[in-house]
């Protein structure tokens, strides 16, 4: 049975997609034609605006915010050779800094200065 209907589901699926997604729209046509002050006050940000917002939940059902300490340590990154995506170049100041350091740099690389790193 089941196996019945995933084949009438991807056989159908676009059909499927367009029904749900106009049922959606007729839904929310019917919502605004009937609630049209709620939209005019939306769009004014008027006292109504706010009543449709969610109410705030009671300091008794809130959940406690627990802050959890985060372990972090720190890593010294010295000078490297960094590979770039296709489409992208290194600059001529780091194209100058790597040949002042007898670096060659070959397309599509560019050259990373020293820098420290926090790692979680």
């Amino acid at each position: 049975m089941l196996e019945k209907v995933k084949r009438i589901c991807k056989k159908y699926k676009t059909e499927i997609i367009i029904g749900v997604s106009a049922i959606v729209v007729a839904v929310g046509a019917y919502w605004i034609a009937e609630n049209p002050d709620v939209i005019k006050d939306l769009f004014k940000g008027g006292a109504k605006a706010k009543a449709i917002a969610a109410p705030p939940v009671p300091a008794a059902v809130a959940a406690p915010v627990v802050e959890l300490p985060v372990a972090t340590r720190t890593v010294d990154v010295r000078r490297h050779i960094r590979n770039l995506p296709p489409t992208w170049r290194a600059s001529a100041g780091k194209v100058a800094e790597a040949i002042a350091n007898n670096i060659e740099l070959e397309p599509h690389q560019t050259y990373v200065d020293p820098h420290t790193r926090s790692c979680a």
